[in-house]
């Protein structure tokens, strides 16, 4: 049997039924409701709470740029201690007393480049004086009578700037070895051809010499140093030296009587006017060997303190301002060193010279 319902009532309940949950599912949704809010408002809390700050790195200051360190100030070297007079000259042997002094190797290549010194180990001073000058051998002397080729340091010449003395002695046997035309050379007899200085001494010394009885001679005064070189080539004993105060004036030859060593009284004159020279001008002149030995009896000099060198200090000191660019450049000519070879590290003498002759001094 059917049960027939009216369509609008039977849709009006299914719409009732839609409309209106059951009593469970609400409560259910309102459970689901407190539970959303819950949530949201966990987040919001969440939210506005303080947050920890975010590490950030911590800031290393960079390392300075490292800057380049100014070079110290480089200090003269020390100089040696001023040798004793016993240290200074001739022995009582008659050798030389060479310098016991260590060399580094710059000061050695320094003394071969500026003067020519090959074994500064042969270095030593003229006498045991302050006003000695330092001298250099090209070999050893070994006894009283050895004759040995021996160099004023700092002397104007004919060595060329390049060479030891040595070289420059092996060019000199050379040119002896080698046929030559006789050559005649002008000799400076007058004590008009001498530094001022070195003539109002010498005239001195000769009017107080043949006041004292002496028969007195010069033979020769200025000597160029082509002629030194020449008469040291020659090899005939006249010379043992290209460095001479001849070419700077301040050197004289002197004869006593006539000159004849072989009479007794010539020489024992002789003998007694060297003494005296070593007596006149508070003791400034100088002789070869003693008053009684040498092999230049008539050979007198009057050293200046301003033409060569007082210690090996000084020598060196000379040459490292003597070898610089600028010196090389302003060299002193040949003709202003009468005829030596242009060299910026030689002493330049207190001479004006002509064409062949010292005409005036500087002075």
């Amino acid at each position: 049997m059917q049960l027939s319902l009216p369509a609008r009532s039977l849709d009006v309940r299914c719409a009732d039924v839609r409309s209106r949950p059951s009593g469970r599912f609400q409560r259910l949704l309102k459970i689901l409701a407190s539970v959303g809010l819950l949530v949201t408002g966990s987040c919001r809390l969440l939210q506005h709470k303080t947050q920890e700050p975010t590490p950030q790195p911590i800031p290393v200051a960079a390392a300075p740029r490292a800057q380049p360190q100014p070079e110290p100030p480089r200090s003269k070297p020390a100089k040696a201690p001023p040798l004793s007079p016993s240290e200074k000259g001739i022995g009582p042997n008659g050798i030389p007393l060479y310098l016991a002094r260590g060399y580094s190797p710059d000061e050695r290549e320094l003394l071969r480049s500026a003067f020519g010194i090959a074994a500064p180990q042969r270095l030593y001073f003229s006498d045991s004086s302050d006003a000695a000058i330092l001298k250099y051998d090209v070999r050893l002397k070994l006894c009283r009578t050895c004759r040995v080729d021996t160099y004023r340091v700092g002397f104007l010449s004919m060595r060329h700037r390049e060479e030891t003395w040595e070289q420059f002695e092996g060019r000199m046997q050379e040119q002896r070895l080698k046929p030559r035309a006789a050559v005649s050379r002008r000799l400076f007899a007058s004590l008009h051809d001498l530094d001022p200085d070195a003539e109002s001494a010498f005239t001195a010394l000769l009017e107080a010499g043949r006041r004292a009885g002496f028969k007195l001679t010069v033979l020769e005064t200025y000597r160029t140093p082509e002629d030194e070189a020449r008469m040291l080539a020659e090899g005939v004993g006249r010379t043992y030296t290209a460095t001479s105060l001849h070419s700077y004036g301040r050197a004289a030859d002197i004869r006593v009587d006539d000159g004849n060593l072989s009479r007794a009284s010539t020489r024992a004159n002789w003998i007694r006017f060297r003494k005296f020279v070593t007596q006149q001008a508070n003791g400034a002149f100088r002789l070869v060997g003693i008053p009684d030995n040498t092999w230049d009896w008539p050979h007198i000099e009057l050293p200046a303190p301003e033409i060569g060198f007082h210690s090996v200090d000084d020598a060196l000191e000379f040459g490292r301002r003597c070898l610089t660019d600028s010196a090389r450049a302003n060299a002193p000519s040949a003709e202003r060193l009468g005829g030596a070879t242009s060299d910026p590290c030689v002493v330049v003498p207190n001479l004006t010279f002509g064409m062949t002759t010292r005409r005036t001094s500087r002075k």
